[in-house]
């Protein structure tokens, strides 16, 4: 990968019927990556927020890696106008695939596809397994539930804290980008 080796794994989602405030905050982190020159490692797929980010990355500059199940390639319709688009057997595979390639996880709105990926994410950094950083970009308060359960899930001792490596949350882009560096 092209880049100045700093590769943001995205999970977000592939839906086209979210609010429109989503794809426009979406295009405008992938055109971010593009200026930082960090490359993509994403879902693969060519539709809903994650063809919007696929896309403005790709025309700002950056190297994009789609990683997309097999039997939901079809379906989510496999984005062909990227470098690389890494097909797999499994969304656990998938899930491998994002971790060995990406130096730092973004989490942006989605659904449970989404917080199935975020979650195993920080589970595998609560394990030990590694540790590398997960943001939450909570555009429009989108993942307050999700912050506020950390939040109350640490305090009584359900998640330990682990620093650098527990989930972030962040309502800005600029935020976000000043935290992965």
């Amino acid at each position: 990968m092209k880049s100045n080796n700093l590769a943001l794994g995205v999970f977000c989602s592939a839906s086209k019927h979210v609010p429109e405030i989503y794809f426009e905050r979406t295009r405008k982190f992938g055109e971010a990556l593009g200026k930082r020159n960090i490359s993509l490692v994403y879902g693969g797929a060519q539709i809903g927020l994650m063809g919007e980010l696929a896309n403005a990355a790709l025309t700002s500059g950056s190297y994009v890696c789609g990683v997309i199940p097999k039997f939901i390639k079809d379906r989510e319709l496999g984005h062909g106008g990227i470098q690389e688009l890494i097909e797999t057997d499994t969304m656990h595979q998938r899930k491998e695939v994002i971790y060995e390639r990406s130096s730092a996880i973004a989490v942006l709105p989605g659904g449970l596809g989404t917080l199935d990926e975020a979650f195993e994410f920080m589970t595998w950094n609560q394990l030990g397994l590694h540790q590398k950083k997960v943001g939450f970009l909570n555009w429009e308060g989108f993942f307050d539930p999700i912050r506020d359960f950390c939040e109350r899930a640490t305090k009584e001792k359900f998640l330990r804290v682990y620093d650098d490596f527990e989930p972030r949350f962040f309502k800005d882009d600029d935020s976000f980008f000043s935290w992965l560096n």
